[in-house]
């Protein structure tokens, strides 16, 4: 059975069964601490580490959280957030992270020893008692059923969406933004399961012929701007661990400061941009410029976007008919964006895998522990 793709088609319903689930502040007893909470530490590791880049941008725009999200691996000995006004969030697909389990057990001997600790740590994870759960003084267990595939694609979508609705109750509690803002997110966002049907559907008539074209490829650069850079982020890791395709994610503004000289005709290059979206008349300067250094453009960006249709050689469309809504500079469209924009990425990763004849379940060198 070809679990990725199964794996991949099942998240309009995870996303369905996340939005349900029951996530409420009072059981993990940070109701009397939410206001004296003045920073966000993430811990993770890769495909979570993304989710927790993602969820950095909600944190500081939504809920006016200053946010650092840290690798869990490249932890400090001496961590100068551990703090009485920190809250940790620990993410971890299997809850067996060893990385994450370390920093975890160090921040819970620090509370042993006296030394200051963060207001609460949180676990977000997709197995039942597992280490983490006993790290960390509360766990939210995401709703996914076991992802047997090795790269992550329906855990990491509902990592978002779990993060996302945590932002959305930090934000009410803390009220950094009007009713009638959240009301709209909350409405915009319980739209997502069937935007997220949508989109899948709308990449099975072009996915094959994409896929050939990159067939031979030995390179690829993925860009994104600001929360889009984290997904360009998990493109390439994507890329990487089931095509074996050395793929790299920069920030469009970045990746014109020096890795720009990679392009050369025929390029294979993708890039997420979205209309009304901060700074997308830049990403679009950047890639015009970029295009005529012959590069061979994908774009991800809804198919009405005539700007990128007639600037790229290939488009994967994306649903999104996300309510209008001004807030922090940003809008309702690119804060629920990247439960979207990651999808044709997952797909076209698969794809690739699959026509070089891999085994998309199990990439060489590579372990998961099943939740």
């Amino acid at each position: 059975m070809d679990h990725m793709l199964h794996n991949i088609w099942e998240q309009p319903a995870i996303a369905q069964a996340c939005l349900e689930l029951p996530l409420d502040l009072n059981p993990l007893h940070l109701e009397d601490t939410i206001q004296q909470i003045q920073h966000i530490q993430i811990i993770a590791c890769g495909s979570s580490y993304h989710a927790g880049l993602v969820a950095k941008t909600w944190f500081e725009a939504i809920a006016h959280l200053p946010t650092q999200v840290q690798e869990a691996s490249e932890y400090p000995a001496i961590d100068p957030f551990l703090t009485p006004q920190g809250f940790r969030i620990f993410i971890s697909q299997s809850g067996f992270t060893s990385d994450v389990i370390t920093v975890a057990q160090s921040v819970k001997k620090a509370t042993s020893q006296g030394l200051p600790n963060s207001i609460s740590t949180l676990g977000i994870t997709n197995g039942s008692q597992t280490p983490l759960h006993t790290w960390v003084d509360h766990i939210i267990q995401t709703p996914a059923g076991t992802e047997q595939a090795i790269a992550a694609t329906k855990t990491f979508l509902a990592q978002l969406i779990i993060l996302l609705r945590l932002v959305l109750q930090l934000a009410t509690q803390r009220q950094t933004q009007s009713q009638q803002t959240l009301d709209r997110l909350n409405q915009a966002l319980s739209a997502v399961p069937s935007q997220i049907e949508q989109t899948l559907q709308q990449q099975t008539a072009i996915l094959p012929t994409l896929a050939q074209r990159l067939l031979h490829a030995e390179h690829c650069i993925l860009l994104g701007r600001g929360i889009q850079r984290a997904i360009a982020l998990e493109g390439a890791l994507k890329l990487k661990e089931t095509a074996y395709l050395h793929a790299e994610g920069y920030s469009a503004g970045d990746f014109m400061h020096g890795p720009i000289a990679l392009i050369e005709p025929g390029f294979p290059l993708i890039a997420i941009a979205l209309p009304n979206s901060l700074n997308y008349n830049k990403t679009i300067e950047n890639l015009r410029r970029i295009k005529s250094y012959g590069a061979t453009v994908i774009g991800i960006t809804p198919s009405t976007n005539l700007e990128m249709v007639d600037l790229c050689d290939h488009i994967c469309p994306i649903d999104l008919n996300t309510p209008s809504l001004d807030c922090s500079s940003h809008t309702a469209t690119e804060w629920l964006s990247p439960l979207l924009t990651v999808l044709p990425l997952q797909l076209l990763a698969h794809a690739i895998a699959q026509i070089r004849g891999y085994t998309m379940d199990q990439p060489r060198h590579l372990t998961k522990f099943l939740a």
